[in-house]
């Protein structure tokens, strides 16, 4: 056995351990953290309130000076926020909240800017209410309990409702 070899030999072994720390480093790397594009994004503070259950409880048409006119208890529609910008818009079963429509529930994908909640791509066909016709809905409040937004009216909606109605509050419950 020559110095020659004794030193070509610990070349190798140098060798082997860096190859098995680069192994290492790769694999690890491999195993790491991904950079998932399903993750859940920050919340503002609206947006923090609104996740949960609410259903349905009132409509409230109000004039234009935001006083109110008349509520009716209403309780077929429900919305679930999930906190990774997804959810659902479900209507209840019941025949009466039925009223023609042919689904259940609906996905939804939902954001808050500037006090307004914006929810996109319902899926399912022609929607009752068309969101983003009229680009979201206007938070009146939020809190632990109750959750309320107004909705835009058309022209040719406003003749079902008193002629001095201006616009409509929808009033949810969070479901406990």
């Amino acid at each position: 056995f020559t110095i020659y070899n004794y030193k070509k030999t610990q070349q190798m072994k140098r060798i082997f351990i860096l190859l098995i720390v680069a192994a290492a480093t790769l694999m690890n790397n491999a195993c790491g953290k991904k950079d998932d594009s399903n993750s859940v994004r920050q919340l503002n503070a609206t947006e923090q309130k609104l996740v949960g259950k609410w259903k349905e409880a009132k409509i409230i048409q109000l004039d234009a000076q935001g006083k109110e006119i008349t509520s009716e208890v209403k309780k077929c529609y429900s919305f679930e926020f999930f906190a990774n910008g997804k959810g659902n818009w479900l209507l209840d079963e019941d025949a009466i909240c039925q009223d023609g429509n042919n689904w259940t529930k609906r996905s939804i994908e939902w954001k808050v800017e500037n006090n307004t909640l914006i929810l996109f791509n319902l899926d399912g066909g022609e929607n009752y209410l068309k969101f983003n016709d009229f680009g979201g809905l206007e938070i009146a409040s939020i809190n632990e309990n109750v959750f309320e937004f107004y909705m835009p009216v058309s022209e040719n909606i406003k003749g079902f409702y008193d002629p001095k109605m201006d616009k409509l509050m929808y009033h949810y419950e969070r479901v406990k």
